[in-house]
């Protein structure tokens, strides 16, 4: 579950003559906002073919509103065509070098082509914006960056950051998990897995089924089986319902195994026994 945060603009604009500026923004006229209205919606319904026809009209009517540049660049980016994005998010952060969305969207299309670099400059621009209500992304990002440089202090240290401005959100807490587990801190583990099986994230079937894996190193067999079998039930129609009877039926096998071991062991009543010879 890695996630990383790409922004469409919706904000809603006052009509207005397209020549008045504020703060740096040409506000649109009816028939930008139009366009921009429809290919934003589209955007937001993964329309993508038919959102940049009517955000490239949009450009045409309002070719220095950066909201507008943002979501074409979006467009753009959404249609395999990222210089062409990165272009339009460019100039947008050029007429208003304070747009942060933009900024985010620039950054993480860096960390998606692997220009790490890049993309950790635009992020530390943004977490010195003090305004912006969803830093906790930015922090989240930038732990992903880190953690896909192999950074891991770092790494955890930035997903601690995104859970301190949003205690709710799942994801961090959720790669928090994959790094005690890989440190075989189980009950850690179980604990920020659970943290991330709420809110937005209750859908998904990974921090459940990670649940179970961090109970069974627990050796809490019975407590693994509950959460599998739930996982089964609620999710019957995806892989992750194969993927937690296979769970149900390795955690069956452990229990023999240890039954055979201690069996074994109760045969030989505790005595050494003498070798023959």
């Amino acid at each position: 579950m890695r996630v990383l945060h790409l922004i469409i603009l919706t904000a809603i604009f006052t009509s207005c003559a397209s020549s008045k500026k504020t703060e740096g923004l040409v506000i649109m006229d009816k028939r930008a906002r139009l366009y921009y209205d429809q290919g934003t919606q589209e955007l937001a319904d993964k329309e993508y073919t038919i959102a940049l026809n009517h955000l490239q009209q949009a450009y045409q009517h309002a070719p220095n509103n950066t909201h507008v540049l943002n979501n074409l660049g979006m467009a753009y980016y959404f249609k395999g065509a990222t210089g062409t994005a990165i272009k339009y998010l460019n100039k947008s952060l050029e007429i208003d070098n304070k747009n942060t969305p933009a900024r985010m969207n620039l950054a993480t299309i860096y960390m998606k082509n692997k220009e790490y670099d890049k993309a950790e400059k635009e992020y530390m621009i943004i977490t010195k914006d003090l305004t912006y209500l969803a830093q906790f992304r930015t922090y989240y990002n930038l732990g992903i960056l880190n953690q896909e440089k192999q950074n891991n202090k770092e790494a955890i240290s930035y997903f601690n950051k995104a859970i301190k401005e949003n205690e709710n959100y799942c994801p961090a807490h959720y790669q928090l998990g994959n790094y005690y587990y890989k440190n075989k801190q189980y009950s850690k583990a179980y604990k920020k897995f659970q943290d991330a099986s709420f809110g937005v994230c209750y859908n998904n079937p990974l921090p459940h089924f990670n649940q179970a894996k961090a109970l069974v190193k627990l050796g809490q067999f019975e407590k693994a089986r509950v959460t599998l079998n739930k996982i089964v039930e609620r999710f019957s129609t995806t892989k992750y319902s194969a993927i937690a009877q296979n769970k149900l039926k390795e955690i069956d096998r452990l229990e023999n195994s240890q039954y055979l071991d201690q069996n074994s062991l109760n045969k030989t009543d505790g005595k050494i026994l003498t070798p023959d010879f």
